[in-house]
């Protein structure tokens, strides 16, 4: 009677109980492989990153030889990659003029190439009198505040083409045509 109705309902949910069980075990093992796969991805994306990193930074700092070294982090306006290909053009171009638009790392590394070329001179834009201070301070620790002109601009609103941008609000005076040209700020807002 009852008894057996109630043993064959609870003997069918426990099978239904298992089957799913069995599903979402199967669906965990699924989600697990992909998981692996994606972390062995990332760690060879992560391994990639540092290599590129390292050999950018190593690769500048034996090229500069500076007397302290440079300590490159990704999180810089500026990639370790980026500097180390622009160290090597304005060594390779020799320019007589190098523009740096928003000053920082790309301004030491920069006064670092003329240095090593023993002709050209670096003029730097910065908006910010903070980031012109640090600037200072950097290119003074390195001893090479003196292949730089670096100009503190203001920032100011402007129309282009119906966009409203920002710009700097003063041109940065220098003596002869730009041969090089490096921007890295201002950041769009």
């Amino acid at each position: 009677g009852l008894r057996s109705e109630v043993l064959e309902s609870v003997a069918g949910l426990r099978s239904e109980v298992l089957e799913s069980v069995a599903g979402l075990r199967s669906e965990v093992q699924t989600a697990d492989a992909a998981f692996a796969r994606q972390s062995q991805r990332n760690r060879q994306i992560d391994l990639a990153e540092v290599f590129s990193v390292s050999s950018a930074v190593a690769y500048l700092n034996a090229s500069i030889q500076p007397e302290i070294p440079l300590w490159l982090r990704r999180d810089w306006s500026a990639t370790p990659e980026l500097l180390a290909t622009m160290y090597g053009l304005i060594r390779r171009r020799r320019p007589q003029t190098v523009l740096d638009i928003g000053s920082g790392v790309t301004t030491l590394i920069a006064a670092y190439a003329v240095k090593r070329n023993g002709v050209g001179h670096v003029y730097s834009l910065e908006h910010l009198a903070e980031f012109e201070e640090q600037t200072l301070g950097l290119l003074e620790e390195h001893e090479v505040e003196g292949y730089v002109d670096l100009t503190t601009a203001p920032l100011t609103h402007f129309d282009l083409n119906g966009q409203s941008t920002q710009w700097y609000s003063e041109g940065l005076p220098t003596p002869r045509p730009i041969d090089d040209k490096y921007v890295e700020g201002p950041r769009s807002r």
